[in-house]
């Protein structure tokens, strides 16, 4: 069904009637054509005819169509095609069940197919290939694309067995349909013992030792002796007999590794196989170490011992990145080379290549830096209560606004600041209810290194505070560490710089970005930028990265398990810049791990929607369950808007009239 409408009112649709009605009459109203009186009659319609529809135009007028979409009720399998699925007896009777279930539903039902591993897909062939099993990606399928639409049934063939997502049984499941699992898999219990989990640190520093923690799980295994071993490579680091007396254990081994070789190195622990025993994926297991070269280490210069050194010296070592060195400034020899950071704790530095926080107690004396300066009044302190500021070069924790309302006083020399560069305060001295602009804690950027000032003595009393109030140093610990991570931090000065991780695992995308700099330090991405990969067995693939806004990025997909080594090329105002690094793909071999199916996660799953679970021989019965169900095809009515402008066939009886028109005017002399 057609209505015409239009934009302005249709009442102006009278006016084109005049317009045409009276051109057409001046036109022909003078012509006569011997014993031929119909025919100007006949050219005058055909001109009004023209003249009308050419104005109407101008009303805007379009075309409004009721459509009736009609929808099949909709059937959506999914299959689980992971790994742990191979191999099984059951999967040609499955792939041929599933088709002739197709089939048979093509007439009445749209049936939609999907394949579920890491993610859910349309299925065009069974592969069995996914490294994971994600079924909580199939429930977000179903949400995302069906929801509102005329579901009919769900069916999901699985062996119950998911790695990754959420639980399945607490999915979204938007939908008043049943839903039925097909259980494959083989739910026996079998002799197995495996490596449960592993516990280690994933960065090290050189010289350290670290602590592995290896959880072992047996399974029917009573009696048995399994031989534990730790290796790197092909060095065997440590080995264990562990003896099974019952048929479920738990065994836990603690293993202590020395880290004495910089870079990223692969670990295996292994479990030796047993008679009978099915499934020996799982009885071996790599892990991968990143060992650093050193921390960062932190020189604490003093003239004599104060509580507060032991604050600050134990806040920072508890991040395992730093490690303090503290010297009395007399036997100190001046050499600055290894430090990252200066604290000068109570003492003076005329000069240092490096980062500084000055810490003045309660008895300095008149200072002066490059960036500000302290005229104190000799022997006359206070004590002070802080007043947090705002502060944009790092986030702190909000708790600090309260908090500092609670701290014990600090004790300052009275004194006047004078700041001759720019500055931000963290916290200020609130001196008898009045807040001040002298400062606790204060940062400068400057232009070679960054510098701090703690002014104040009393730290101390904070920590033990804390303790009392929370029983941690969580807080004042966590300031401390951004105060020296701030001002630590080493600036990348480099005019090329490439980004990527040190690992990845296997089937994971590695994603490398880059950024190209002139001498003014400005981001551009005028020439090309090419990154060669090598892997372990030699072979070279070459890529050029591609230029976003203002640099540059690349992701690679489908890289195989092992170590590589790239090198990353630019030639930016006649010099080329080199970067080179290391990488490693870890081998993903979630699904080997686990054989033994789940049928009873599908058979919740099936129960709580509102289905029933089914084997392989019974997928006759999950057709006859749907044939049972009411469900109909349903019709959407949509209207449909389109100008009569485009409508071809005004186009074709314009031009018919106007030709028309012009023959009999032509024939008969008018013209």
């Amino acid at each position: 069904m057609q209505n015409i409408t239009t934009e302005l009112p249709i009442i102006y649709s009278i006016l084109c009637l005049l317009m045409g009605v009276i051109y057409s009459y001046f036109l022909y109203n003078k012509h006569t054509f011997e014993g031929k009186s119909w025919l100007p009659k006949l050219m005058a319609f055909l001109r009004f005819i023209v003249i009308f529809i050419l104005t109407f135009f101008f009303l805007e007028p379009f075309v409004s169509s009721l459509m009736i979409d009609k929808e099949k009720p909709i059937i959506v399998v999914g299959v689980d095609q992971s790994e742990s699925i191979q191999g099984e007896a059951q999967l040609p009777d499955l792939q041929a069940g599933i088709k002739e279930l197709q089939n048979n539903l093509a007439d009445d039902y749209q049936v939609d197919l999907y394949g579920v591993g890491t993610n859910t897909t349309l299925l065009d062939s069974f592969q069995y290939e996914d490294k994971t099993s994600n079924y909580s990606s199939f429930f977000q399928q179903l949400s995302d694309v069906y929801s509102h639409r005329n579901i009919a049934a769900v069916i999901f063939a699985s062996d119950g067995l998911y790695n990754q997502g959420n639980n399945p049984l607490y999915a979204d499941y938007p939908f008043q349909a049943p839903l039925y699992t097909i259980a494959l898999g083989d739910t026996t219990p079998q002799k197995d013992i495996r490596i449960s989990k592993l516990y280690h640190n994933d960065l090290v520093f050189l010289g350290n030792s670290f602590p592995l923690k290896i959880s072992v799980q047996t399974q029917f295994c009573a009696g048995e002796k399994v031989n534990l071993t730790v290796w790197k490579e092909q060095n065997l680091l440590y080995q264990e007999t562990l003896l099974v007396s019952e048929t479920n254990q738990r065994f836990q081994t603690d293993v202590l590794l020395s880290a004495d070789e910089v870079g990223m190195h692969r670990y295996q622990v292994r479990l030796s196989s047993l008679n009978g025993e099915k499934n020996t994926y799982n009885n071996t297991e790599d892990f991968f170490v990143e060992i650093l070269e050193s921390r960062q280490k932190i020189l604490l210069l003093t003239e004599s011992a104060h509580p507060d050194i032991f604050a600050l010296t134990t806040a920072i070592e508890q991040n395992d990145n730093y490690e303090v060195h503290q010297h009395f400034v007399k036997e100190f020899k001046g050499d600055y080379s290894s430090y990252s950071l200066l604290i000068a704790f109570h003492t003076d530095v005329i000069e240092a290549p490096l980062p500084i926080w000055y810490v003045w107690g309660a008895n300095a004396t008149t200072q002066q830096t490059d960036w500000m300066q302290l005229n104190a009044y000799e022997g006359i302190s206070s004590e002070v209560l802080v007043n947090s500021e705002e502060f944009s070069y790092f986030q702190m924790d909000e708790e600090w606004d309260a908090w500092a309302q609670q701290l014990p006083p600090l004790v300052v020399p009275f004194a006047d600041i004078n700041y001759l560069m720019d500055y931000q305060n963290v916290f200020s001295q609130k001196e008898k209810g009045i807040t001040t602009n002298r400062p606790i804690l204060s940062f400068h950027k400057g232009q070679e290194h960054r510098q701090a000032l703690w002014l104040g003595e009393g730290l101390w009393k904070w920590r033990l505070f804390e303790y009392a109030q929370n029983e941690s140093h969580e807080l004042l610990d966590g300031l401390i560490h951004q105060c020296v991570q701030f001002l630590a931090v080493k600036e990348d000065k480099r005019l090329f710089r490439v980004n990527l991780p040190k690992k990845i695992h296997e089937h994971e995308d590695l994603s490398i970005s880059a950024q190209l700099y002139d001498a003014n330090y400005e981001l551009f991405n005028d020439p090309d930028v090419t990154i060669s990969l090598r892997n372990s067995e030699g072979y070279e693939f070459a890529f050029t990265l591609n230029k976003t806004v203002q640099s540059y990025e690349l992701v690679i997909g489908d890289l195989e398990e092992g170590q590589y080594h790239y090198e990353c090329k630019v030639i930016s105002s006649g010099e080329e810049h080199v970067r080179t690094g290391h990488f490693t793909v870890i081998p993903l071999q979630l699904e080997q791990r686990q054989k033994q199916a789940n049928h009873q996660l599908l058979y919740k799953l099936a129960n709580i929607h509102e289905g029933t679970l089914f084997y392989v021989s019974e997928i006759d019965d999950i057709q006859q369950s749907i044939n049972r169900l009411e469900s109909k095809t349903i019709s959407y009515s949509r209207v449909h808007l389109s100008e009569l402008l485009n409508q071809r066939w005004i186009f074709i009886l314009l031009l018919v009239f106007l030709s028309l028109e012009w023959f009999l005017r032509k024939r008969n002399g008018s013209i």
